[in-house]
């Protein structure tokens, strides 16, 4: 855009935009395509190029990432290819060719033989023609049908599909469906209805037609089913047979076998039973039906019979079922009454009333009557249904009692007073000396038992009649008996003193001894007596003290009263002589210790005698005290004065070491014995320290004793823990091992299963072994079915040859799981677009599948990512199918793999109105609303815009503006529409206002040009915008910057013609313009 502002003689100026554009060289190109023929990629592109300026510049792009600069393609496959030529000056085009696929027809023609029935004597012959023999041929049909041949024969009926493929790999694909021919088969049937609804009816059957042998099969009531032709004793109903010839025809036919019902008629005769007997009676007179009969009674309190007539019965209910000879029923019910006696009696009973009560209750109690009963005590003014009559007084009452019958009995009843006689007598010892509580005992009569007890005035009973722990003084008992009668007495409680005297006797200590005892004499108190060393903190019944030390003690006596008395005594000690023993040191077996030796009475006193013994209290000398073994010994040292004391000696002969030797259990090669197990040495003394050697005389010691590899006899030496030696041999004993060898099973798919028991995987092993499988390499969980293994995975032979060694090893097992294979890609695609179908495979690469786009089959080989992209562009809806799948291990046919991607359309785009705006004012613009499913947008250029990417962007600039809208789908498909934005209020710094109308418009709708509205630079104000016609009619007025006249008045267009038009405008520096014109209206 260029702007240019022109200045007169006078000053005067005008200002003009020149928008210079740019000149755009078409490049045309022309293209002639040559088909793909079915899957084969020999598809080109001869390519023209006119126009622009050469040396040109050739850039294509195609599908599976295809590029190429030559002007002309060949070897294509079908797909849209895409060329841009761009020229020397930099001018380009571009263009999409399709290069689309010629499907050469082959046309196949059938000829069916039908099977008859179900049998298999069908045929199919095809004559096959067009495409590019020779043709190979791929059948399918029922029951997993699969043929490749030209012709079948030997089919059964159904539906039978044949995909034919030439050279070229067209193919085509036919549905022959090989019908069945029933053969007619005609039954006739011979009924004998049931009769009263029993098991005797029965059907004959004829059978006519179809080819011997028949199959025949009834069904019918309860579950009734069986294969003969005739069916007897038969229930009524419904029945079905069907007849299934050799050939597989069929018939069914329902037959309904009726019931036939008999006239029974039954007449009883009932007799009542007399009150309270069983002599009621029933007879019945049987007419109709077929005899003889049969009779079932039901009755009162389990009673049965079969009897034509029954009697002695009891009052009550009795049925009756009458069957005749077939099977034929009628029921009867009857009652038999009881004629009424009134035999009810009644008692009434009632307790005491208690010393501490006004009135009791009375019950009364009725038999022999009719339920339920009624009870008075009026006289039988009123009626009561409870049999219990409360709160009455003493005195006598008479009761009337009522049956349902109106049957009436009386009894009579007297309530008594019970008096108050009740006496009683306390017991109150003394408390003796040196106890704080007594007790009282209370003994009551005269009333009835059992008695109760109260020391509080009534407030709380005890059932005990001794009240226990009670200081010395004076107490009131309440006493109350079972009658609630109740008296009181009193009495006292006295503390007594205490008047015991108390000697003690202490003779003089033993020689040398440290403790000595003495008795207490206690006198005139109450025995039995107690005694305490301890002030009393502590009591003995004995009047001995023994083990005392010397010294001063204070005796207290305690008698059975509780008083207490004291006294004390002294003791003095006489020292005995000292002897020191000293324990020899220890020696081993068979040496022997002398007692008598100085050094084991090294530190005793001088002088002392000493003798020898082997108890603590000197009783049995030793008799060899210069020899002795291992044992507690005692040496007496005797003083002048004839104390003496002895003390032990300990002598340790230690024995030779307990060393047990059990020979290890024999081993397997190439185990190893290991001697230094505890188990061969089980049973020897603990603490040894053990060493291993190769000979009895511990000269050649074993290097590794914990991993014995040779047959022969060891030797094992022992210490113990004072030196002591032992030694003992040890036998070690290695058997030879078996020889398994193991050969992997090959590899399976799933669901097959592999066998780990057959000879072939244990082949070169020894024979004779005894062979088992386990799920661990330590042969602890056991493999159930190792015939029939369903997983991959790692199990374990185990081997045992005759001397009962084993080894395991492993076998490993590999189950391969089947392929697995899905599709997936967006739902909805734009015409004319290419997308991209994601095919994800599960398994061991590479796979291969094939796949269907409704209309032809393709198959993938050898594909080594588990990703597939496969580019489509439909030219309708179309579901893609996966029809199966391998990897390399296994293969399957896939079922329900699919995708349908739906084909939308695009929307065409338009010119939108201009929009007129003031430059520099935020302007809100409006793309086309297409609907929830095109949701992306592009405006282009971006100038002016406060965002590019949205429906309605906001417009701020000073200069006019023609955007591009891009609107896009989820589906891809694209509309573009364009938008003018007319800047008409342009704000220029330094520049006069002005007020600018052109002289020409065309209001014709194409969105150039369409309204008739004043430029402004620097305008503050429009006070108004006029329009008349040639006839001097206003047409058109507005006050609005950016408004402008469509060219209608009245809702009509105006004619092409000349306006007159006035304006009238403020300028942003105050300045009022006023201008006028005329302004042609062209279209």
């Amino acid at each position: 855009m260029y702007t240019v502002v022109i200045t007169d003689l006078n000053g005067c100026t005008t200002n003009l935009d020149v928008e210079v554009g740019t000149q755009d060289v078409t490049i045309d190109l022309t293209e002639v395509t040559t088909e793909v023929i079915c899957t084969s990629n020999n598809g080109a592109i001869d390519l023209s190029i006119a126009g622009g300026t050469a040396p040109y510049t050739i850039s294509w792009s195609g599908p599976g990432g295809f590029t190429s600069s030559d002007q002309d393609l060949v070897n294509l496959a079908p797909g849209t290819y895409s060329i841009t030529v761009t020229d020397a000056n930099g001018c380009s085009a571009t263009k999409n060719i399709e290069v689309t696929i010629d499907m050469q027809v082959i046309t196949a023609v059938p000829t069916v033989t039908a099977t008859s029935c179900t049998g298999a004597t069908g045929a199919i012959s095809l004559v096959v023609s067009g495409g590019n023999p020779a043709y190979t041929y791929s059948w399918n049909g029922p029951a997993n049908f699969r043929a490749d041949t030209k012709d079948l024969t030997g089919l059964v009926a159904g539906m039978y599909t044949v995909v034919i493929t030439d050279l070229n790999g067209c193919t085509t694909t036919l549905d022959v469906d090989v019908n069945s021919v029933d053969v007619a088969i005609i039954l006739t049937e011979t009924i004998t209805q049931s009769i009263c609804g029993n098991d005797n009816g029965s059907v004959s059957m004829q059978i006519q037609g179809g080819t011997a042998p028949y199959t025949i099969s009834w069904s019918g009531p309860n579950g009734f089913m069986t294969d003969t032709k005739d069916i007897n004793a038969i229930s009524a109903g419904d029945y079905t047979v069907t007849i299934t010839d050799i050939n597989g025809c069929t018939v069914t036919k329902n037959i309904t076998v009726a019931n036939t019902d008999v006239s029974l008629i039954a007449t009883p005769t009932v007799a009542d039973a007399n009150c309270r007997t069983t002599d009621g009676s029933i007879t019945v007179q049987v007419n109709g039906g077929t005899a003889p009969y049969t009779y079932e009674w039901n009755g009162p309190a389990g009673f049965t019979s079969s009897q034509t007539g029954i009697s002695a019965l009891a009052p009550g209910d009795y049925t009756l079922v009458i069957t005749d000879a077939n099977g034929c029923t009628v029921n009867l019910a009857m009652t038999v009454g009881e004629i009424i006696c009134c035999d009810i009696t009644a008692t009434a009973s009632a307790p005491d009333i208690l010393c501490d009560q006004t009135a009791v209750d009375i019950i009364v109690e009725a038999k022999d009557g009719y339920l339920p009963y009624e009870y008075s005590i009026d006289g039988g003014a009123t009626y009561q249904t409870s049999k219990l009559f409360t709160n009455r007084p003493a005195g006598n009452y008479t009761i009337t009692v009522r049956d349902a019958k109106d049957c009436i009995a009386t009894t009579d009843v007297i309530i008594n007073q019970i008096p108050n006689t009740v006496a009683a007598t306390l017991t109150t010892p003394d408390i003796p000396c040196g106890f704080s509580t007594g007790t009282i005992t209370v003994s009551a009569s005269n009333g009835t038992a059992p008695y109760r007890y109260s020391l509080d005035g009534g407030n709380s009973f005890q059932n005990s009649n001794v009240f226990n722990d009670l200081p010395a003084g004076d107490y009131t008992i309440l006493v109350i008996d079972a009658n609630n009668c109740t008296t009181t007495v009193s009495g006292s409680l006295v503390q007594l003193v205490s008047t015991i005297v108390v000697n003690v006797a202490a003779p003089d200590m033993p020689c040398g001894a440290t403790t000595g005892s003495f008795r207490v004499n206690a006198s005139n108190g109450t025995a039995p007596y107690k005694y305490s060393i301890d002030n009393g903190v502590t009591y003995q019944d004995s009047d001995l003290f023994a083990d005392m030390a010397p010294g001063d003690y204070t005796i207290t006596v305690l008698d059975a009263g509780g008083c207490l008395a004291t006294a004390t005594v002294s003791f003095v000690a006489i020292p005995n002589p000292v002897v020191v023993t000293n324990d020899p040191a220890a020696v081993c077996a068979p040496a022997t210790i002398d007692l008598t030796a100085a050094a084991i009475i090294a530190g005793s006193d001088a002088g002392l005698f000493y003798s020898y013994w082997m108890d603590e209290e000197g009783v049995t000398p030793v008799a060899q005290p210069g020899a002795v073994t291992t044992g507690r010994y005692y040496i007496r040292g005797t003083a002048t004065n004839g104390c003496a004391i002895i003390q032990p000696v300990n002598v340790t002969v230690n024995a030779l070491p307990l060393l047990q030797v059990t020979n290890p259990l024999a081993v397997c090669q190439p185990a190893a014995v290991n001697i230094l197990e505890a188990s061969v040495t089980a049973g020897s003394e603990p603490g040894l320290t053990l060493s291993y050697w190769r000979d009895d005389q511990t000269s050649q010691p074993i290097g590794n004793p914990g991993s014995l590899i040779q047959s022969g006899t060891y030797y094992i030496r022992a210490v113990n823990a004072a030196g002591c030696v032992m030694v003992k041999p040890v036998v070690v004993t290695s058997l030879e091992a078996p020889e398994l060898v193991i050969t992997d099973p090959a590899p399976v798919c799933s669901p097959n299963t592999v066998d780990i028991t057959t000879a072939a995987i244990t082949a070169g092993s020894d024979a004779d072994l005894g062979l088992s499988y386990w799920r661990d390499e330590s042969a602890t969980i056991a493999l159930s079915g190792p015939g029939a293994i369903p997983q991959s995975g790692t199990y374990y032979i185990r081997a045992v040859n005759s001397n009962g060694c084993t080894e395991v090893k492993p076998v490993n097992v590999v189950v391969h799981a089947l392929p697995e294979v899905s599709i997936s890609g967006v739902d909805s695609l734009c015409l004319g677009l290419i997308t991209d179908l994601t095919i994800r495979l599960k398994g061991t690469g590479p796979w291969s599948f094939s796949y269907s786009d409704g209309s032809q089959t393709y198959t993938i080989n050898n594909h080594g990512s588990d990703l597939y992209k496969l580019k489509v562009k439909p030219n309708a809806t179309t579901k893609y199918t996966i029809l199966s799948v391998s990897d390399r291990n296994c293969s399957i046919t896939a079922n329900g793999i699919e995708h349908t991607l739906w084909i939308t359309y695009p929307i065409p785009g338009t010119t939108l109105p201009p929009v007129f705006t003031n430059g520099n004012t935020p302007t809100p613009l409006n793309a086309r609303d297409l609907g929830p499913h095109y949701n992306m947008f592009n405006w282009s250029p971006t100038v002016g815009l406060d965002r590019y990417n949205i429906i309605d962007p906001v417009f701020n600039y000073d200069k006019r503006v023609q955007y591009r809208i891009s609107m896009r789908s989820e589906a891809g498909c694209e509309t573009i529409d364009t938008l003018v934005v007319n800047v008409i209020n342009s704000t220029i710094p330094g520049v006069t206002p002005e007020v600018l109308v052109p002289t020409v418009w065309s209001p014709n709708g194409d969105g150039r040009n369409d309204l008739l509205f004043p430029f402004t630079i620097n305008v503050r104000e429009l006070r108004w915008f006029r329009v008349f016609n040639r006839w001097g009619e206003l047409v058109y007025e507005t006050k609005a910057l950016g408004a402008g006249w469509n060219g209608y008045y009245k809702g009509a267009i105006q004619p092409l013609d000349t306006y007159t038009w006035v304006a009238e405008a403020i300028g942003i520096n105050g300045e009022v313009i006023r201008k006028t014109g005329l302004v042609t209206l062209v279209r």
